[in-house]
Parts: C-alpha cells; sequence; structure tokens
C-alpha cells in the first residue's frame, strides 16, 4: 500500500468509522485507492507543471514541479479521500463540529482562491504581453 492508501485509511479509521467496518478487504481497497490517487496526481502534476520554460534554471524548475505536485494532492486528496465530512458521531446538537475538519475544509478553500486569484492575474499578465507585443490597445 503506498503513501495514499495509509492516508486515506487512517483517515477513514479514525473519521469514517461505520464505513470503514463495512469494507470486506480494507488492505485491497486502500491499496486500489491509493493506486487510484497516485496515478491522477501523477497526471494532474503533469499538466499543472507544463512544459519547461525558456531561460528557467534549475532551482526555477524545481519549485514549478514541487508546486506543481504539491497542488496536485491538494486537488487529488480533496476529491478521492476526504470529499465527504467525518461521520456524525453522537454528539449533542449544541457541540460544535470537528475543528480539525473545520480548518482544513478553512485552508482548503482558502488555497482553492489563492489558485483562483493566481490564475487570473496570470491570464492579466499573459493578455498585456500579447496586447504589447500585438500592439493592440485594451478594450
Amino acid at each position: 500500500m503506498n503513501q495514499y492508501g495509509q492516508l486515506a485509511k487512517t483517515y477513514w479509521r479514525q473519521h469514517k468509522p461505520a464505513a470503514f467496518a463495512e469494507i470486506p478487504d480494507p488492505e485491497d481497497f486502500f491499496s486500489t485507492l491509493g493506486e487510484t490517487v497516485a496515478s491522477q496526481v501523477d497526471q494532474l502534476t503533469d499538466h499543472l507543471a507544463g512544459p519547461d520554460r525558456a531561460g528557467e534554471g534549475y532551482l526555477g524548475k524545481v519549485g514549478r514541479l514541487r508546486m506543481a505536485k504539491l497542488q496536485a494532492e491538494e486537488a487529488v486528496l480533496a476529491d478521492l479521500v476526504y470529499s465527504s465530512p467525518p461521520e456524525e458521531t453522537d454528539q449533542e446538537d449544541d457541540e460544535e463540529p470537528d475543528p480539525v475538519w473545520q480548518l482544513k475544509q478553512q485552508w482548503a478553500r482558502r488555497d482553492r482562491l489563492e489558485r483562483e486569484q493566481e490564475e487570473r492575474d496570470r491570464n492579466a499578465e499573459l493578455d498585456r504581453d500579447w496586447r504589447e507585443r500585438t500592439g493592440q490597445q485594451q478594450p
């Protein structure tokens, strides 16, 4: 079982005990899930990293590839492992939800918003560059 399978298994055992108990063969299930996550992370990493950039140095490339992998892991794990909230326990209605889960949700939301802003900034910069090269005025 790879690191993603182990991570999912630990998460399910701690936060989804009823669902975990219903899995007939947890080792096989989480091994398969881990391989699926790894495959999707690899595909998304390649997509996010894109081609090598002209004039990019070694450290720049390492940073770009590492960031692409971290973003891919975040997206795929959120989709395949953390996609549903932890199971409800016998908490009283007035008890607060799991603070760790809330924090993870806040981080994921913040990271998504930051990535969206970075994408808008990158697109605006590309648009400015294109307009400068073609001599076109902004609308």
